[in-house]
């Protein structure tokens, strides 16, 4: 028979055991080798001592007449080469690298750290709009290289705010920039609220199936299927629409004779807690982005400061999210117009002004920052506008009081009517694109740090760009 191995500590080896049925012999022999293990100086002394461990195996085996021999074996393992700092890491290094691809019969685990990898921007999706796509990752490092200026690829994205804050128009242009570009777009659209007419003002291609597909799952479980069959077909962009409104098959098919029976809290979310990991993956494998819509929810018994509100999916969205982009509605802006049913001039909402804020990035350096941006009713993301306010603010278009000027010819009261001028006149705002945008790619200085010496700055870029790729519990050596 095995003998059983059994964990115990050094006082319980030695006379503390000597008395459960152990012969005489054995217990002298027992007590003979823990007093020469305690009188024999350890090469390392201290070391020695508080490094250790004992296993004491235990068993029994059969005998020639048929009796049983009880069979001790104790082992000390010193623990102190563990904790010795070897010369020659360099070497050890390879060998294990070497082992490790024999063992996993891989290389596609190890990651290049090779320096040329961040003077190249990461694989990204663009999300249709400059503004974001600069707020993400589009301010050049020292290197003159956008890091990541849209949807990282391979990565999980969130995106989450209030209702009315532009996440389904931004989450729709994403998907038209991608396919417009020659990629494909697959749009999950648990809340069925998509509008068809609206989709396509926004430039995405509804009638083409190989470019853009959009599905309506009737349960979490299906639409976690469809995600993963598409991601392993290679879709460029997988679009989430929206994380709360998923419902469990459990849930959906209760039978009315089951409806005031509560649902098992935190369900769904344990459901994406599982997989969210899993899917990374694949989207690394497969080089898809997946975009998820989060909605807000008030906090139930949080404390009185900080934010009242979170995003939908639980904690599982906050943490296998590479990136985290929050929206706010900051001003509605009206108009005036006649109504026709009251035969008044009223004054009607036409859009708003919004804020982007990276709430976490493992993509650039970007988290904490936000921008404006606008969008009009019925046509999306408004980036001409904010050109318009970018050459403003860099002296392009010259300010006066309350009156602007482009050029020697055009002078406007007000910035309305400039902005109108640029949508009438394609070429006239082309010229002021082509001046705003090499403003935005320029290379800003590098702030020096006084911590940081010079051979270090390529580790600190390095360190910089996948800051993120793995978090490290505090405190963890």
């Amino acid at each position: 028979m095995r003998p059983t191995p059994t964990w115990s500590d050094a006082s319980r080896v030695g006379s503390g055991c000597s008395s459960r049925g152990h012969s005489p012999r054995q217990t002298s022999l027992r007590r003979s080798a823990s007093t020469s293990r305690a009188s024999t100086p350890s090469p390392r002394g201290s070391v020695r001592a508080r490094k250790c461990v004992v296993v004491s195996c235990t068993g029994r085996t059969s005998g020639s007449s048929g009796g049983q021999t009880t069979v001790h074996r104790t082992t000390e393992v010193s623990m102190a080469a563990a904790t010795t700092k070897k010369k020659g890491g360099g070497g050890l290094m390879m060998a294990a690298l070497d082992a490790a691809k024999k063992v996993l019969k891989t290389e596609s685990f190890l990651v290049n750290l090779s320096p040329d990898s961040y003077k190249t921007s990461l694989p990204h999706a663009p999300t249709g709009s400059f503004v974001i796509d600069y707020l993400i990752g589009g301010e050049p490092n020292v290197n003159g290289v956008a890091p990541c200026p849209g949807l990282p690829r391979g990565k999980v994205t969130q995106v989450w705010g209030a209702e009315s804050s532009g996440k389904s128009t931004l989450a729709q242009t994403a998907a038209a920039a991608v396919c417009r570009n020659g990629g494909t777009c697959l749009y999950v659209d648990f809340e069925n609220a998509i509008v068809p007419d609206y989709a396509a003002t926004l430039g995405v291609p509804i009638d083409d199936p190989s470019r853009f597909q959009l599905v309506q799952p009737t349960s979490l479980e299906d639409g976690l299927k469809l995600i993963k069959i598409y991601t392993l077909a290679g879709v460029d962009l997988i679009i989430i629409d929206s994380v709360g409104a998923a419902v469990p098959s459990a849930v959906v098919e209760r039978s009315i004779k089951d409806m005031d029976d509560p649902v098992q809290v935190g369900f769904a979310a344990r459901m994406w807690s599982g997989f969210l990991p899993a899917i990374r993956i694949d989207l690394i494998k497969h080089n898809t982005a997946l975009m998820g819509i989060s909605q807000t929810r008030a906090k139930i018994g949080g404390m009185s400061y900080g934010p009242q509100v979170e995003a939908q999916g639980g904690n599982a969205w906050k943490y296998y999210a590479d990136l985290r982009l929050s929206l706010r509605r900051v001003e509605q802006e009206k108009v005036k117009a006649m109504n026709n049913l009251t035969h008044k001039v009223e004054e009607r909402i036409t859009g708003g002004k919004f804020e982007a804020k990276i709430e976490k990035s493992k993509v650039s350096r970007s988290q904490g920052r936000k921008e404006n941006f606008y969008i009009t009713w019925g046509q999306g993301i408004d980036d001409l506008r904010s050109i318009v306010e970018i050459a403003v603010s860099h002296g392009i278009v010259k300010k006066s009081g309350g009156w602007f000027m482009y050029g020697d010819n055009l002078k406007f009261q007000g910035l309305d009517p400039l902005v109108r001028k640029f949508r009438t006149d394609n070429e006239l705002f082309a010229d002021l694109a082509g001046k705003v945008r090499p403003l935005l790619a320029a290379t800003k200085e590098a702030v020096e740090d006084d911590n940081v010496e010079p051979e270090e700055y390529d580790d600190v870029a390095i360190e910089s760009l996948l800051g993120g790729l793995s978090e490290t519990p505090e405190g963890d050596e």
